[in-house]
């Protein structure tokens, strides 16, 4: 067992959810919605949410694009939109 387990379950309890949704449409509706400060998409088609997406800080599609490998390229300064921002001052 991690030695975080007590933390990380606390705050899985508190704040964390999964989404099911039926359509690619569905799902990058609420994404848009969340308007997350990261979004990783693992999919077959990138650009259909390259095109379509609107509200995020950073999106990484495809398989040879990650949160963590950005993260090291963009350097520790970097600001990204949090809390809904995306909506507002995201990756329009």
């Amino acid at each position: 067992m991690s030695p975080t387990a007590d933390v990380a379950c606390v705050s899985w309890r508190d704040y964390g959810q999964i989404i099911l949704v039926d359509t690619a449409e569905e799902l990058i509706s609420e994404a848009d919605r969340i308007a997350s400060e990261h979004v990783q998409v693992m999919t077959e088609n990138p650009r259909e949410f390259l095109d379509k997406m609107t509200n995020y800080g950073g999106l990484f599609l495809g398989a040879r694009t990650n949160v963590a490998f950005a993260d090291k390229v963009i350097g520790t300064n970097h600001t990204l939109p949090t809390k809904e921002a995306a909506r507002t001052e995201g990756g329009h």
